[in-house]
């Protein structure tokens, strides 16, 4: 009976072995796919002539941190940027999504 449950422990650990092989190409496969997809919005954009937003989050500077200042805005993908929640307001954190961070 221990004999067949580790037999049966081994195939599932290989069986999982093989299914995180099979999730990390699907993974890179959807990567390629969504950058793909990206250049050829990019070249309708251009063609249509729409204006791209672009946003860049810098760190804090030495005197904000001396002052103990704290980061509001944190980048969430390549596209996402999440401002934290004010404890001084009430609603949740906000996201805007932009074409490049």
């Amino acid at each position: 009976a221990v004999e067949i449950k580790l037999r049966e422990m081994h195939e599932l650990i290989t069986e999982a072995k093989v299914l995180t092989g099979v999730n990390e190409r699907l993974h890179k496969a959807l990567q390629a796919e969504a950058e793909r997809r990206k250049i050829l919005h990019n070249r309708l954009e251009d063609l249509k002539g729409r204006i791209r937003v672009y946003v860049r989050i810098r760190p804090l500077s030495s005197t904000e941190t001396d002052r103990q200042c704290q980061t509001t805005l944190t980048k969430e993908d390549k596209r996402t940027c999440v401002m934290a929640i004010d404890p001084n307001k009430a609603g949740g954190p906000k996201s805007w999504e932009f074409d490049q961070i």
